[in-house]
């Protein structure tokens, strides 16, 4: 989150505003569908804007890839909207 952080801040002294965080999690395991409200309050937290302005989804990979075998934990994909 430190470097979330960083990074938002740094966003803002470039003149910019961040208006929406989309965000999406690959990972066949755990469901983590009980855990996204905290998790969009942590990343909201971390960027310094509301809860509101950040969206959390899941997904599984239906057993394909390093992720539906169990060779890696997630995959993290950041779409920046410029």
């Amino acid at each position: 989150m430190v470097l979330l952080s960083c990074v938002a801040n740094h966003v803002r002294e470039l003149g910019f505003d961040i208006v929406d965080v989309d965000s999406v999690i690959s990972a066949q395991a755990p469901k983590l569908s009980p855990f996204r409200d905290q998790m969009r309050k942590n990343l909201a937290h971390a960027m310094g804007i509301d809860v509101d302005q950040v969206g959390v989804k899941a997904t599984t990979t239906e057993h394909l890839g390093f992720e539906g075998r169990g060779r890696r934990a997630f995959r993290l994909r950041p779409w920046p909207l410029l």
